[in-house]
């Protein structure tokens, strides 16, 4: 069973997010935050929102058909619901 409560600043399970990061105006990203850790080999890493939430994403969610980030990115990007009843980073755009 999968927690929906926020713990050590991740957010965990389906539970409420807030519409200001679910749903942005068209053309823009709902959400701003930083790429805390990404794994090139693997393809895996995490976004921390302004709010200190933590989402995971793929390298396949950045955005301009790169497949690397630099750790410390600022970017734009979308919070949906993902794999394992956890919510994830999506559309992630370099906002620098």
């Amino acid at each position: 069973m999968t927690s929906r409560e926020p713990r050590a600043g991740r957010l965990v399970g389906p539970g409420p997010v807030g519409a200001d990061l679910l749903f942005g105006a068209p053309g823009q990203a709902a959400a701003r935050g930083k790429v805390t850790s990404f794994d090139a080999e693997v393809g895996l890493g995490e976004v921390e929102s302004s709010g200190g939430l933590i989402f995971p994403f793929h390298c396949t969610e950045i955005a301009g058909g790169s497949r690397d980030i630099a750790v410390g990115t600022e970017v734009g990007f979308v919070v949906v619901p993902g794999h394992r009843g956890r919510w994830e980073a999506r559309a992630l755009v370099p906002t620098a």
